[in-house]
């Protein structure tokens, strides 16, 4: 469910993005980081809050590294589920 949940979210936020949609940036990024800390994966809940407040504040201009880094962490979350899924 995470798996998906999150694919869905990294493509909600960069839509949000492209369309300089700050709102939905904040309300993505608050929901991302909500379902990845009820899985413990506090590294990728701290990037979304950081996501979050550039999307309360309206700075979309500074997030681009940050999706870049939200993307990387989200893959290893992913890659440390499966590997526990396949045991």
């Amino acid at each position: 469910m995470f798996v998906k949940s999150g694919e869905a979210a990294l493509e909600e936020l960069t839509a949000a993005v492209d369309r300089d949609d700050a709102a939905a940036v904040q309300a993505e990024a608050h929901r991302f980081k909500g379902s990845a800390g009820n899985i413990g994966a506090v590294d990728l809940a701290a990037l979304c809050g950081q996501l979050e407040t550039l999307g309360r504040d309206r700075r979309l201009d500074a997030v681009g590294e940050l999706l870049l880094w939200i993307r990387t962490e989200f893959e290893a979350c992913r890659s440390a589920l499966t590997q526990l899924t396949e045991r």
